[in-house]
């Protein structure tokens, strides 16, 4: 039969560059699995030497958006290890192995073998295989250059135990030919940090490393990969989860001459940018490439002025040619003394400083003072700078408000909205048109909205997975889950308070969400509670509960 000679459009009509690059779009088990036997053609291009070398073994299917797996059916799994391994071991460059697989996987000679991604992977388990596994370890002691390590959490965001650590060090110690080295940053969506700072000196001393991407709990951490036992570490991605209380053992001034790219992520709020942050800036003095994503509360607004960025940080960067940033500073007020400056003094304030484009915004939020030790607290108000260059770069967007002004962000994945006003139906829809792309959205926001008559225009969030309502409002979780309002056709997990998913369902018989209800696998609670009458009819695809924390929007 010919299988092209229809009517009809048929993959066998294309030229051989197009299905290349189709296939190369796609997961290369499914591929092989599939189209292994179809004809010569389709087999010439599987074991084209440019497509072969680059070997992922793995598939992630989402339960929900913090549940997935990575394990390839166990029926191609088989037909992978036995009729196409067998014929390419020998031309695989780069290989993505799961811990269920690993063993099946590593049983041929990767004589080209460069780079090794160990995915999903239970501590115990990795570190086990590390341990006793030969096979393994004979790998990464001879061949493995570039070494790709995700380990498993079952929260997020988790600090990870002593074994994660450990192994950790094991990885540094047996890879004797190790370049680059990506240590929990494979999946953004983890937000999984290891402790390393207080280990021996003697434990990690490593000459060979030149690039590292790592998740850390402290900026001690930070400061240990960069003490001197590192030496030629020259591009440093690294991903903090707090920024403060740090208890320095010695404030060491050493240069970093070697250091040519540098990333910073924290996502929580920090007090210490002066006291911790610009010391270590200022060590790098042959920087070509800085990246910094940091919230940040001070006293005064004129730190984070262009002016004052160039002449505490960059001037000390001779070498510099990239500065990509997004820095929120919350200004405690605690006096009417201060002087406040406008978005457009921030604005003029990055002119001619060789920043490029600048974006920013200038939200003032009252408070009431509380009788407590912390500033942000005792403020009688805050201002918050959102001060960032364009085009936007980060996957995060934090503490957008109602003084946002639109833009087009389409690198955002994952959102937090902080305000002490009410967002409207119209700010949601300027939210949905400068993020097209979003997948995880965070709200915390407890004032009400006051216009409840919502406008006949429909929000729509195409890609949204997560939405997170647990510190905002029930009318959020209507402005959202009452289909009428909101088109949420990939909703996978919701996390909110039992009052206000009560409230919004009417006990879970409003027929107004039930659509959006309908299609959840993940919910996340803020206490448990005895499953009502209705509660399983209304969410009949629900895989997976848990309970979720009440958290303020500077944590």
């Amino acid at each position: 039969m010919n299988i092209s000679n229809n009517n009809y459009s048929n993959i066998f009509d294309l030229p051989n560059e197009i299905l290349f690059i189709i296939i190369n779009k796609l997961n290369i088990g499914d591929v092989i699995y599939s189209l292994f036997d179809v004809n010569e053609r389709f087999v010439h291009l599987l074991f084209d030497p440019l497509y072969i070398q680059n070997l992922n073994i793995t598939l992630m299917t989402m339960k929900s958006f913090y549940q997935r797996t990575f394990s390839v059916h166990e029926q191609v799994l088989s037909n992978i290890c036995e009729n196409i391994l067998p014929k390419i071991y020998d031309q695989v460059r780069k290989l993505a192995i799961e811990q269920n697989s690993i063993e099946r996987i590593l049983t041929y000679n990767y004589s080209q073998l460069y780079s090794l991604s160990l995915v999903n992977f239970k501590e115990e388990i990795l570190y086990q295989y590390l341990t006793d596994y030969s096979i393994l370890r004979d790998l990464l002691t001879q061949q493995i250059t570039h070494l790709n390590i995700d380990i498993q959490s079952d929260e997020i965001p988790k600090l990870l135990s002593k074994i994660s650590t450990n192994i950790f060090i094991l990885v540094l110690i047996l890879c004797q030919r190790l370049t680059n080295l990506n240590f929990c940053q494979l999946f953004s969506y983890r937000n999984s940090f290891i402790s390393i700072y207080n280990l021996p000196k003697t434990s990690c001393s490593y000459s060979t490393l030149i690039e590292l991407k790592i998740n850390v709990a402290t900026f001690n951490d930070c400061l240990y990969l960069l003490d001197g036992r590192f030496d030629s570490l020259s591009k440093l991605t690294i991903n903090v989860k707090r920024i403060g209380c740090e208890i320095l053992k010695e404030k060491n001034k050493r240069k970093l001459p070697k250091l040519k790219y540098f990333s910073l992520t924290s996502f929580s709020f920090t007090c210490d940018f002066d006291e911790y942050i610009i010391p270590l800036l200022r060590r790098m003095i042959n920087l070509e490439e800085l990246i910094l994503f940091l919230s940040i509360i001070n006293r005064t607004a004129s730190t984070f002025s262009g002016i004052a960025l160039y002449n505490q940080v960059l001037v000390h960067m001779s070498h510099l040619n990239k500065f990509v940033f997004s820095i929120n500073t919350g200004v405690c007020i605690m006096n009417n003394e201060i002087n406040i400056p406008s978005d457009e003094d921030i604005q003029d304030s990055f002119i001619g400083r060789e920043y490029g484009q600048v974006g920013s915004y200038v939200h003032f939020e009252p408070r009431t003072p509380v009788d407590t030790t912390t500033d942000i607290e005792q403020a009688k108000a805050v201002v918050k700078f959102h001060i960032y260059s364009l085009p936007y770069q980060f996957e995060s967007f934090f503490h957008l408000n109602n003084s946002f002004r639109g833009g087009m962000f389409v690198n955002v994945r994952y959102l937090v909205m902080t305000d002490s006003f009410p967002f409207e139906h119209e700010f949601f829809k300027i939210t949905s048109d400068s993020f097209p792309f979003l997948k995880n959205l965070k709200i915390y926001n407890w004032k009400p909205q006051k216009k409840k008559q919502h406008p006949s225009t429909l929000l729509n969030f195409p890609h949204l997975n997560v939405l997170n309502l647990v510190s905002a409002h029930h009318d959020y979780a209507e402005q959202f889950l009452v289909d009428t309002n909101t088109h949420l056709p990939c909703l996978l997990d919701l996390c909110i308070t039992y009052e206000s998913l009560d409230v919004v369902t009417n006990n879970f018989t409003n027929d107004a969400t039930q659509l959006h209800c309908s299609k959840l696998k993940g919910l996340h609670i803020d206490k448990p509670f005895v499953r009502p009458k209705h509660f399983d009819e209304y969410f009949p695809l629900l895989l997976h509960m848990s309970k979720v924390i009440r958290r303020f929007f500077f944590e």
